[in-house]
């Protein structure tokens, strides 16, 4: 799986959401979202499972959705 090839303008009818769970996901599917050309970009940190710290990738996205698990066999959010 490699990464699309896409134009250098920016693509306005695309929103890329980018979903992790802990730091070592986030620093791994992060680390080129800054990079694609489109106009709209979410970070989904959920299910949180430790703390992670995404703030090199904030500029460009959106909105940041935060949440945990939420059943009987949760695990403890990471905040």
């Amino acid at each position: 799986m490699g990464t699309p090839k896409l134009s250098a303008r920016t693509i306005s009818n695309v929103t890329v959401d980018r979903i992790m769970e802990n730091q070592e996901m986030a620093d791994a599917r992060l680390s080129l979202f800054s990079t694609l050309p489109v106009q709209h970009k979410n970070i989904i940190c959920r299910p949180l499972l430790e703390n992670v710290n995404i703030e090199k990738y904030l500029t460009g996205g959106e909105f940041v959705l935060v949440g945990g698990e939420f059943d009987r066999s949760a695990h403890p959010a990471g905040c």
